[in-house]
């Protein structure tokens, strides 16, 4: 056993079931257009560099979205993922362009 991220397995709530649980909340972006979005925060027993999946061999990673309007834009955190070690380094790597 490891003492890392876990589900919440009896929550009503799906992102509180997932490998990586996180919760949801809304907040302010872009005050000139009043505009608010949902964004991710991982809960408190999981931090960014606790172990999380079988055998605590993956970490959890933020999936970011980018919100744009007009001439603006944010990165906002709209989950978080269990990822292994293996994947996080493919996902840092660039996808080659076609030719």
């Amino acid at each position: 056993m490891y003492s890392g991220c876990r589900p919440k397995e009896n929550s009503h709530r799906l992102t509180e079931r997932s490998l990586c649980p996180f919760t949801t909340r809304t907040r302010g972006v872009f005050a000139e257009y009043d505009i608010k979005v949902e964004y991710a925060e991982l809960d408190r027993e999981c931090g960014k560099d606790y172990p999380c999946g079988e055998h605590g061999s993956g970490q959890c990673k933020e999936v970011k979205s980018l919100i744009q309007v007009g001439g603006l834009s944010e990165n906002v955190t709209v989950a978080y993922v269990c990822a292994s070690h293996k994947d996080a380094k493919l996902a840092a790597k660039p996808p080659a362009l076609s030719q």
